[in-house]
């Protein structure tokens, strides 16, 4: 069998490119706080290209959660754990604050009504009951997607979609929609289904 010369030419290209880039980059540890049960590792890291970066690892007992710490300013660093766990650290005080989503079930038979409001036309919609159901089913079980610390109106970027009011016999529940995220007016925001559907509420609003 004959091969093609360009294989052989694109291979070697490849494979020296890859061995003379392999542990180019090095990191040394510069600094390291202990808060609770946590510890925040800071690094100083040069590649074979650019200014040194440092990465903020965390660690629970001694098990790695991830080096995606974030130097928010000189006393605090954030970071997401899991999905439903967002830390705020505060290294100047070695204190700590944990937060979770607060998402609560809503029980169908308490709906009077939903309305559906378009950031983009400026115009509002009553859904029907069939999209109402639909909408109440997916919310119940959302998935925890992620934590966004900027205010809550700007949670989507740049904006959001949709906003959703839901009127039931305890009150009234606002939600904010962008793709297939869903946000209960916090700094959370939830899978709205596991498809990753980017005109789910395209469609609620047309349909």
């Amino acid at each position: 069998m004959r091969h093609n010369p360009i294989t052989y030419y694109l291979f070697f290209i490849t494979t020296t490119f890859c061995s003379c880039n392999l542990g180019l980059t090095k990191c040394e540890d510069v600094q390291e706080w202990k808060i609770e049960n946590y510890k925040i590792v800071e690094s100083r890291c040069l590649g074979y290209a650019g200014p040194p970066y440092y990465p903020l690892a965390v660690y629970d007992g001694g098990k790695s959660l991830g080096n995606t710490g974030f130097r928010k300013d000189d006393c605090t660093i954030t970071f997401q754990a899991t999905d439903d766990l967002y830390i705020i650290f505060d290294i100047c005080k070695s204190k700590l604050t944990e937060i979770k989503p607060d998402k609560k079930q809503i029980d169908i038979a308490t709906v009077d009504s939903v309305i559906i409001f378009s950031n983009e036309l400026h115009q509002s919609k009553l859904l029907d009951r069939k999209k109402v159901e639909k909408f109440i089913k997916d919310w119940n079980k959302s998935r925890t997607s992620d934590f966004r610390d900027k205010p809550v109106d700007s949670v989507f970027y740049p904006t959001f979609q949709y906003k959703f009011t839901v009127y039931t016999t305890n009150g009234q529940k606002e939600f904010l929609g962008a793709n297939y995220l869903i946000s209960n007016r916090t700094k959370w925001t939830f899978y709205i289904n596991d498809d990753k559907d980017i005109e789910y509420f395209n469609k609620l609003w047309s349909k």
